[in-house]
């Protein structure tokens, strides 16, 4: 395990040096920066952003009973790109999976046509440069849906209940917040 200060270790197959992790940051601001109306600085305007993404770029968005524990795929069909999210989940893991394909085609449709998640243990299984796209694209997922400054200003520390409610104000799982903070800290 390395344990370089400049890396952040979460999880024992899952890292990112301080630097690629302020690029995700600046990635997500420009993101906002973009796709919000109005500079509306709070967790609503972010959502809206990815809708605002989706629809700039002409992504087709479907719920699907067919993707198994697939939470959501991100595939070229033809010359468009599709998002199909697991209709068995739950909105707020369907909200974080939407993030996380937005991520993928804002950061790498360039580099891949399909992308595909299941849960953080396919990295152990995935090639380096897989895993790393994987990383990426869950890093601006949360910091699309959790804004730094919002999670700043709150300042839930330890407390459970603070997290809870703040998870719900995201529209996002207690795990989601919860590896968020861990990134940031």
């Amino acid at each position: 395990m390395n344990t370089n200060n400049n890396v952040i270790n979460r999880m024992p197959h899952w890292y990112m040096t301080k630097s690629e992790c302020e690029k995700i940051e600046q990635k997500a601001s420009d993101f906002f920066d973009e796709y919000c109306p109005d500079g509306k600085k709070d967790h609503m305007g972010y959502e809206c952003a990815i809708f605002n993404y989706i629809e700039a770029n002409n992504i087709i968005m479907k719920d699907s009973f067919e993707l198994g524990e697939a939470s959501a795929v991100l595939q070229k069909e033809g010359d468009r790109w599709v998002i199909l999210l697991n209709a068995y989940e739950g909105r707020n893991r369907q909200i974080f999976s939407l993030a996380h394909e937005v991520a993928h085609h804002y950061l790498h449709s360039s580099e891949l046509d399909s992308f595909v998640i299941t849960n953080l243990r396919v990295y152990r299984k995935q090639e380096e440069r897989r895993a790393k796209i994987e990383m990426e694209a869950n890093q601006l997922a949360g910091a699309i849906l959790m804004p730094k400054w919002i999670i700043e200003y709150e300042d839930v520390g330890d407390d459970r209940q603070k997290m809870d409610k703040l998870a719900n104000k995201f529209g996002v799982s207690m795990h989601a917040l919860e590896t968020r903070i861990s990134i940031l800290s």
